[in-house]
């Protein structure tokens, strides 16, 4: 990776290695990739999700089956 520059987020393309490698760009291509997609895997998306259906369930019930006031 410290070889290769310029990695678009975009394309998944790095601009330039050097050397100038045809392997060793698809080697820093796909290390980047894995950063990426892993970054986003980490469960962080799945844990907010999950609490966010969760307060929305809890406000829903409280909505939905009230105690009367007397």
């Amino acid at each position: 990776m410290s070889r290769c520059s310029g990695w678009n987020e975009g394309s998944m393309q790095v601009a330039a290695c050097s050397p100038d490698w045809g392997w060793l760009a698809e080697m820093a291509n796909s290390l980047y990739a894995f950063v990426l997609v892993a970054s986003f895997m980490g469960g962080i998306p799945i844990l907010i999700y999950l609490i966010i259906v969760l307060i929305l369930s809890w406000i829903l019930a409280r909505v939905i089956i009230r105690k009367p006031t007397h």
